[in-house]
């Protein structure tokens, strides 16, 4: 698995490599991915991340990851909405009727509602990983891709605390769900490893 992509995030490359990723799959695959992207791009807009980047960036690199990766087409449309009910104002109804049951439900596995600690959260995610491996692949997914600019916008002691929870919960536990891309697995210990000597 390349981090090319990853390496230099920038929105016109990032797009470039998700669309080379997907351009091979069936057009009835591809018409669905193509309308999480354009939904992606709508409900994100302007919106930019800490780090400055434009958020959709972001959940670009995930659903690139995840079609990398061999995903299905609903889990890669999840991949490029996995933030909407978390950091818009997107509900909970617009997106179970524009994108179907099966992405809300990859949505909102992983999701992390502010009434939840990290740790209930996590567990959740646990849990329906153990349902559903596709929510695993979407968080280790959105954790590559967050590992990647994560140290622009954390003091050093939180990247540490990021780190070892990467470490402790993705690496040690979310790692073992079955049927998990081990490529992806990879990956995710790789960026670990080198942002680890980089601290």
């Amino acid at each position: 698995m390349t981090e090319s992509f990853l390496d230099r995030p920038d929105l016109y490359s990032t797009t470039l490599y998700f669309l080379q990723e997907i351009k091979n799959r069936s057009e009835l695959e591809q018409t669905p991915i193509m309308e999480g992207l354009f939904g992606a791009a709508q409900y994100y807009g302007e919106l930019r991340r800490k780090s400055g980047n434009l958020y959709i960036l972001h959940p670009l690199q995930v659903a690139a990851l995840l079609a990398q990766s061999g995903a299905d087409q609903d889990t890669i449309v999840a991949g490029l909405l996995h933030d909407v009910l978390e950091d818009t104002e997107t509900g909970a109804g617009e997106l179970k009727h524009r994108f179907g049951e099966a992405v809300y439900q990859l949505v909102e596995a992983v999701t992390h509602q502010k009434m939840f600690s990290t740790k209930e959260h996590l567990e959740k995610v646990y849990s329906k990983s153990r349902k559903d491996p596709r929510v695993a692949w979407i968080k280790i997914a959105d954790r590559c891709s967050n590992l990647t600019d994560y140290h622009l916008v954390f003091s050093l002691e939180k990247q540490r605390e990021f780190l070892q929870e990467t470490e402790t919960f993705y690496l040690a536990e979310l790692a073992e769900v079955p049927d998990l891309p081990r490529e992806l697995v990879r990956l995710l210990a790789r960026l670990t490893e080198k942002l680890k000597e980089q601290i």
